[in-house]
Protein backbone atom coordinates (compact mmCIF):
# COMPACT_ATOMS: atom_id res chain seq x y z
CA UNK A 1 0.00 0.00 0.00
CA UNK A 2 1.40 3.03 -1.38
CA UNK A 3 -0.43 6.54 -0.39
CA UNK A 4 -0.21 9.41 -3.11
CA UNK A 5 0.50 6.23 -5.61
CA UNK A 6 -0.61 8.48 -8.67
CA UNK A 7 1.11 11.65 -7.25
CA UNK A 8 4.77 12.27 -8.71
CA UNK A 9 7.34 15.39 -8.20
CA UNK A 10 10.05 16.05 -10.46
CA UNK A 11 11.19 18.93 -7.89
CA UNK A 12 9.53 17.73 -4.54
CA UNK A 13 10.57 14.24 -4.78
CA UNK A 14 11.92 14.03 -1.37
CA UNK A 15 9.06 15.89 0.22
CA UNK A 16 6.73 13.63 -1.69
CA UNK A 17 8.81 10.47 0.42
CA UNK A 18 8.41 12.48 3.72
CA UNK A 19 4.57 13.11 3.22
CA UNK A 20 4.71 9.05 2.14
CA UNK A 21 6.43 7.86 5.63
CA UNK A 22 4.31 10.26 7.96
CA UNK A 23 1.05 8.90 6.50
CA UNK A 24 1.96 5.73 6.71
CA UNK A 25 2.72 6.14 9.91
CA UNK A 26 -0.01 8.22 10.86
CA UNK A 27 -2.60 5.50 10.02
CA UNK A 28 -0.03 2.90 11.59
CA UNK A 29 -0.22 4.55 15.50
CA UNK A 30 -4.06 5.39 14.63
CA UNK A 31 -5.11 1.53 13.73
CA UNK A 32 -2.48 0.34 17.01
CA UNK A 33 -4.20 3.01 19.37
CA UNK A 34 -7.60 1.69 18.49
CA UNK A 35 -6.42 -1.93 18.30
CA UNK A 36 -5.03 -0.98 22.23
CA UNK A 37 -7.90 0.70 23.51
CA UNK A 38 -10.03 -2.17 22.18
CA UNK A 39 -7.99 -4.00 24.10
CA UNK A 40 -7.72 -2.21 27.58
CA UNK A 41 -11.59 -1.50 27.33
CA UNK A 42 -12.12 -5.25 27.04
CA UNK A 43 -9.84 -6.95 29.06
CA UNK A 44 -8.48 -4.57 31.69
CA UNK A 45 -10.33 -3.62 35.25
CA UNK A 46 -12.58 -0.32 34.95
CA UNK A 47 -10.07 1.72 36.81
CA UNK A 48 -7.05 1.18 34.74
CA UNK A 49 -8.79 1.17 31.62
CA UNK A 50 -9.46 5.11 31.51
CA UNK A 51 -5.49 5.44 32.46
CA UNK A 52 -4.61 3.56 29.08
CA UNK A 53 -7.14 4.71 27.06
CA UNK A 54 -6.54 8.67 27.64
CA UNK A 55 -3.19 8.38 26.23
CA UNK A 56 -4.33 6.36 23.25
CA UNK A 57 -6.68 9.19 22.37
CA UNK A 58 -4.13 11.92 22.26
CA UNK A 59 -1.91 9.63 19.93
CA UNK A 60 -5.16 9.24 17.45
CA UNK A 61 -5.92 12.98 17.90
CA UNK A 62 -1.95 13.54 17.45
CA UNK A 63 -2.10 11.12 14.25
CA UNK A 64 -5.54 12.83 13.09
CA UNK A 65 -3.63 16.11 13.06
CA UNK A 66 -0.67 14.79 11.18
CA UNK A 67 -2.42 13.07 8.68
CA UNK A 68 -4.23 16.31 7.75
CA UNK A 69 -1.01 17.93 7.26
CA UNK A 70 0.47 15.27 4.93
CA UNK A 71 -2.51 15.48 2.92
CA UNK A 72 -2.02 19.15 2.49
CA UNK A 73 1.07 18.79 1.72
CA UNK A 74 0.37 16.14 -1.11
CA UNK A 75 -2.14 19.11 -2.51
CA UNK A 76 0.84 21.65 -2.71
CA UNK A 77 3.44 18.68 -4.42
CA UNK A 78 0.48 17.91 -6.69
CA UNK A 79 -0.54 21.77 -7.45
CA UNK A 80 3.17 22.31 -8.05
CA UNK A 81 3.75 19.32 -10.40
CA UNK A 82 0.72 20.26 -12.38
CA UNK A 83 1.80 24.21 -12.66
CA UNK A 84 5.23 23.03 -13.76
CA UNK A 85 4.03 20.84 -16.44
CA UNK A 86 1.35 23.86 -17.49
CA UNK A 87 4.98 26.20 -17.50
CA UNK A 88 6.62 23.65 -19.95
CA UNK A 89 3.74 23.34 -22.32
CA UNK A 90 3.93 27.14 -22.27
CA UNK A 91 7.59 27.32 -23.35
Amino acid sequence: MLPYKSLSSKNLGFLLLIVRATTVLSLFFILMSVLLMCYFALFSPVLNANFFIMPMILIISISIVVLLSAGILAALIGFEESYRKKVEREL
